[in-house]
């Protein structure tokens, strides 16, 4: 089981996520594909200080880590515990992805496979899929 460095558990799983893990007994890490948070670990180091979740300090995102099941496709890589969607408070979304196009075999890109192109967030996945595919936009 990997547990990161630099993120709570609020900032990486929605709130009804932690309350169905606290209800039932369960470690909510084990929800969350190890890779993904390593690379999490990865990126924060890589980049600088990152927003995911933020509504425990009173902003208003809550689903760019594990959605809850009801918020959006049921076949996203966010219901799965298997993306991310990351904001960098130091660098743009735009120069992590031109690091990735340019560098896709950097070590901190591993396990990265899709990537959302064109936003100003990072969204990464870690879905069974080639190497790195970038989508949208």
């Amino acid at each position: 089981m990997y547990i990161t460095k630099y993120f709570k558990k609020e900032e990486i799983l929605s709130p009804d996520w932690i309350r169905y893990a606290d209800e039932n007994g369960l470690n909510v890490w084990m929800f969350l594909d190890p890779n993904l948070l390593w690379t999490a670990d990865q990126l924060r180091e890589a980049y600088g200080p990152t927003i995911i979740n933020n509504y425990l300090w009173g902003g208003r995102f809550s689903q760019r880590g594990m959605r809850d099941w009801g918020y959006d496709s049921s076949r996203s890589a966010h219901k799965m515990g298997k993306a991310l969607d990351m904001v960098f408070t130091e660098i743009s979304a735009q120069t992590a992805r031109e690091e990735m196009k340019t560098y896709p075999d950097a070590d901190k890109f591993k396990y990265i496979k899709r990537c959302e192109d064109n936003v100003t967030w990072l969204h990464i996945d870690t879905f069974n899929t080639t190497r790195i595919h970038f989508f949208g936009g």
